[in-house]
């Protein structure tokens, strides 16, 4: 009951309606009634997910409305009308048998109790949904339900002290439950069996960092301790959280949550960090955001010191440091301060980076053979590009200054021809736009286009083919952002930066010095990759493992995930390539479950 009162404070805190705004629903006479009620009723609609809308019938108490409990009412069917409920069963009145008079129930509920009949699913009596499409199941309709809550308390703000019941009849047997669990976890469909903490950690002078912190499932204590990076630059790892490898994800709705049940918090305790100061919900006091690698590198530097001394009891676990796409510089710049730092005392064994820019020649390089051998370019293009851009059968295709070269070309049709770049099979969504452009995710990859004007500077907004407005919502809600303990004076989340980006230096267009320094201290390493992403394709990350000089260990070959192939890896020495067989850019978001199997192996240190 406490759990189920806290939640609704929250919500009350965060939302201030007028009470008169529900007045237009406000009942004021019904045919047929044969006495005077003393207590005060509403019916109308309550928003519950997009282009859905419940009918709802509120009564007060006859006893004290302010202070006597709320009551939902569900009957069940799966769609019959909780109406019936009202008028037969325990509202304060019923129909007489002509159908045509009302009579007072001396036994009614709302002798001592406020009650909200609610119609639902959506298609149930005079509930509907706009698209009157009514197939549904047990978890949409509890997520609808609890947005329709939502809106009920918005519309009635005085109630939301109150103690609040959830009452199911019949197939209420799976509403009230389902809905309960999700009014008790603030909109998730289930209970945490994790610990988890959202704050600031200190960085350099007046940068604080955002972090989400949450323990494992398994063995807190035991399990390793895992750091994950999103790239951009300018992109936060909240995403990662929220659409990738977090223990939950955000409902289209924006409003509930669902678990992940491919979660990397099942095996490990995960920390997601909002970096650089600027992204997300991570600040500096003096609001300048121009940064470069090495000055992110140190930050983070920081904010794990920050971070092991609030959280000393995981100094021993073993620690690893994971990056995605920029992360490719993020991830092996920190892990060699980590190494070498000397200030920061953990049991670091390796880090890991799917889908990662790590040399800026050989991405550009590869993409114009992957474009190839994927049906994009063409024969006539492909023999072009042999022709003008290749010289003793060595091909240029990262810088070449040469007119006749039409790598411009190339790139225009698998960046700015409407494919998804980040996954090449699937389709974009929002779909195929006039107005095209790079983004966030590898705004910085193609430097040398900015020089030929071949894209110009990216626009304001979320990365192109990604949809990311369900958390954008979701993690924008006053009552979210309080719960993270967001300070109110910070501006609204969103996935990527551009005050970041935009003035973000590029110092390493290769960290293969890194690696083999990192790799020379008996570091372990994985890179990995989606391999239908087309901003960090497979085959430069590829080409790159290869040229750090680390003598073959095994030979190319197939992994297995339920009993199907999931890739190709090979193994040199302390460091491991493995392709993710269909995955794009966010491996863990479109491939759950070989990205876990994936996990599960390097941080163990067995065979993939």
């Amino acid at each position: 009951m406490f759990s189920l009162r806290v939640f609704f404070c929250f919500l009350s805190v965060s939302v201030h309606v007028a009470s008169g705004m529900y007045d237009p629903d406000e009942v004021l006479d019904l045919p047929g009634m044969s006495f005077k009620p003393n207590y005060r009723q509403w019916s109308g609609y309550l928003k519950a997910s997009s282009g859905k809308f419940l009918h709802y019938w509120f009564v007060t108490s006859q006893r004290d409305p302010l202070k006597d409990p709320v009551v939902l009412w569900l009957n069940g069917g799966p769609g019959c009308s909780s109406l019936d409920g009202f008028l037969s069963e325990n509202g304060p009145f019923h129909v007489n048998d002509n159908g045509a008079t009302l009579y007072e129930n001396e036994f009614s509920w709302n002798k001592i109790a406020n009650v909200l009949y609610l119609e639902s699913p959506a298609g149930v009596g005079y509930s509907y949904s706009d698209d009157q499409k009514y197939q549904t199941n047990d978890d949409e309709v509890a997520d609808n339900n609890y947005l329709a809550l939502q809106s009920f308390f918005i519309k009635f703000p005085n109630f939301t002290q109150n103690e609040f019941f959830i009452f199911g009849e019949s197939y209420g047997g799976i509403y009230a439950p389902t809905l309960s669990l999700r009014v008790a976890t603030g909109g998730m469909s289930f209970k945490p069996n994790y610990r988890q903490w959202s704050g600031y950690l200190k960085a350099s002078s007046g940068k604080f960092l955002h972090y989400w912190f949450v323990t494992s499932q398994r063995d807190p204590l035991k399990d390793p301790v895992v750091l994950w990076l999103n790239g951009g630059p300018g992109c936060s790892s909240l995403d990662g959280f929220l659409s990738e490898n977090g223990p939950f994800h955000v409902n289209d709705n924006g409003a509930t949550l669902y678990e992940n049940e491919f979660s990397w918090n099942k095996i490990a305790n995960v920390l997601y960090l909002e970096s650089p100061a600027g992204v997300g919900y991570s600040y500096s006091d003096d609001q300048k955001y121009q940064t470069n690698d090495d000055e992110v590198a140190d930050n983070n530097y920081l904010a794990l010191q920050s971070f092991f001394i609030k959280f000393p009891n995981f100094t021993q676990n073993e620690f690893f440091i994971f990056g995605e796409s920029y992360g490719g510089i993020y991830a092996p710049t920190l892990s060699l301060r980590v190494a070498t730092g000397g200030k920061l005392k953990v049991n670091f064994k390796g880090f890991a980076v799917g889908n990662g820019i790590s040399s800026f020649a050989l991405n550009d390089q590869s993409l114009i053979y992957f474009a190839n051998y994927h049906g994009l370019l063409g024969e006539q293009l492909w023999k072009d590009l042999n022709d003008n851009c290749c010289q003793n059968g060595v091909c240029n295709f990262y810088n070449n200054s040469k007119e006749a070269c039409s790598v411009a070309h190339a790139f225009n049709i698998v960046y700015n021809s409407g494919l998804n770049t980040y996954a090449l099979y699937l389709d974009c969504a929002g779909g195929v736009t006039s107005q095209r452009a790079m983004k966030h995710l590898f705004r910085n990859f193609r430097k040398h286009w900015e020089a030929k004007k071949l894209v110009g500077s990216p626009p304001n907004g979320v990365p192109p083919c990604i949809n990311s407005t369900a958390q954008m919502n979701w993690l924008n809600r006053g009552d979210v952002r309080k719960a993270l303990h967001i300070p109110d004076v910070l501006p609204r989340w969103d996935i990527c930066s551009d005050a970041v980006g935009n003035q973000y230096h590029t110092i390493y267009e290769t960290v293969k010095d890194v690696y083999q320094k990192l790799l020379a201290l008996g570091l372990r390493a994985l890179v990995y990759n989606g391999d239908t992403d087309m901003a960090c394709n497979f085959l430069g990350d590829q080409w790159f493992v290869e040229q750090l000089g680390q003598k073959a260990s095994t030979l190319y070959k197939p992994w297995i995930s339920d009993n199907q192939i999931a890739g190709f890896y090979q193994q040199f020495g302390n460091i491991t390539f493995l392709t993710v067989k269909g995955a794009g850019h966010m491996v863990p978001q479109w491939a759950p479950g070989p990205s876990f199997q994936m996990l599960q192996s390097f941080l163990s240190n067995k065979p993939y």
